[in-house]
């Protein structure tokens, strides 16, 4: 909920300036570039953004009353070959959170915006 929060507090305000009578063609391209320079900086600093996000889903989640652990993730025993030496890698809990719903709404949104508003269209 308050990652759909960031996302819209950007895109928001844009899409009704965008909708609005008087918007020409030059300030519309001006809100979009800003909308996709805030994803950008949203993704370049997303350890700050996270740390952030999560106090406050955390603060949200204790004045309601719902738990707020993640569940730490056990690592599965895999059989390795004789000549391998890495490990795979098994983000648990908080981690995991932060890449596969935070910095995936991110990116997605930044390649929605680049894909439907390109410099060439």
């Amino acid at each position: 909920m308050h990652i759909l929060r960031m996302v819209y507090c950007i895109i928001g305000p844009a899409s009704r300036s965008l909708q609005g009578i008087a918007t020409d063609l030059g300030s519309a391209a001006a809100l979009l570039l800003d909308c996709k320079r805030q994803y950008e900086n949203m993704r370049s600093g997303a350890d700050r953004e996270w740390e952030s996000l999560y106090t406050e889903s955390v603060e949200f989640a204790t004045a309601h009353g719902i738990p707020c652990e993640f569940p730490a993730e056990q690592r599965r025993k895999k059989r390795r070959m004789d000549d391998e030496l890495t490990e795979d890698e098994c983000l648990a809990g908080k981690e995991w959170m932060k890449v596969n719903s935070f910095i995936a709404v991110i990116d997605e949104v930044l390649q929605q915006l680049q894909s439907r508003f390109s410099e060439q269209t």
